[in-house]
């Protein structure tokens, strides 16, 4: 199995928490039950393959995950402190259910080295476009068997290419970033966002029908024009927004490619009429 293959953003996230502090902190039963709602019992095994490379069925993978959080508690209280959610992995696959073979439990400077080389983009931090490809499938997986619906927001950023050619390469680079940054910090925890393009970003909303992606999409479009980037004064416009097309799973489109055309479509039709807006 290769690390990150079922494009599961809850992956990252649990990366990225053990990435704090080395994680000297218990993790919640509670936190977990909430995400097993959006995700499936699924992602159990998924972890567990990530931090053991141990394959258990999904049923086993979830006794011993609410288990071992349990365990991570009594560790705590036995010795007085926090104890990092590794040393509790280890103990409990040593001591209270022993696993056959050596246990490996891989290094989270591995992980998060490999998370940044092979998912993140470079300039932006976001995901890169072939992860975009996989969580695409995994989210679309999720949807039709729970039932539920996503939305897809391509983020243009309407003014790039002639504040390209006003202010160089560095500079526009440098304002993709500022936009990439607004848009992660008005973000719920589960959105996924990706650099798409040049001048593009994609979005994942899970569990989101539309009504509440336009609200999402309106106040990334509020926040980015209302953004004092520097150099404004220089550009037509004298202002810097973003065209956002806006395309609800299953509603609008049920295939990846789709979803992608849609959203594209749309954006361009919203360019068209001048940009700066939201368009289905």
């Amino acid at each position: 199995m290769d690390l990150f293959a079922n494009g599961n953003q809850l992956l990252k996230l649990f990366v990225e928490f053990l990435g704090v502090g080395q994680s000297h902190q218990t993790v919640e039963p509670e936190r977990w039950r909430r995400v097993e709602a959006d995700f499936g019992p699924s992602i159990y095994a998924d972890l567990l393959y990530l931090l053991t490379r141990k394959e258990f069925t999904r049923d086993e993978a979830r006794s011993h995950w609410y288990q071992l959080l349990d365990h991570q508690h009594t560790l705590a209280r036995a010795v007085g402190r926090e104890v990092g959610f590794q040393v509790a992995l280890c103990d409990y696959f040593t001591n209270v259910h022993p696993l056959p073979g050596n246990l490996v439990v891989v290094e989270l400077s591995f992980l998060l080295e490999k998370e940044r080389t092979s998912l993140l983009d470079g300039l932006t931090g976001l995901y890169n476009r072939r992860y975009l490809d996989r969580v695409l499938d995994k989210e679309i997986e999720l949807a039709r068997r729970f039932g539920q619906t996503f939305a897809v927001l391509l983020i243009h950023v309407d003014q790039l290419r002639e504040y390209h050619q006003l202010h160089g390469r560095d500079n526009a680079e440098r304002v993709l970033s500022i936009v990439a940054d607004l848009v992660l910090r008005q973000s719920r925890i589960f959105d996924q966002t990706f650099r798409y393009d040049e001048d593009d970003i994609v979005m994942l909303l899970p569990n989101t029908d539309r009504d509440k992606a336009f609200i999402a999409a309106g106040r990334h479009l509020n926040n980015v024009s209302g953004h004092p980037f520097p150099g404004l004064e220089t550009i037509s416009s004298g202002t810097l927004t973003v065209t956002i097309g806006l395309v609800v799973y299953p509603e609008e489109a049920d295939k990846k490619t789709e979803l992608l055309r849609h959203a594209a479509l749309a954006v361009d039709r919203g360019r068209r009429q001048g940009g700066g807006q939201v368009v289905f």
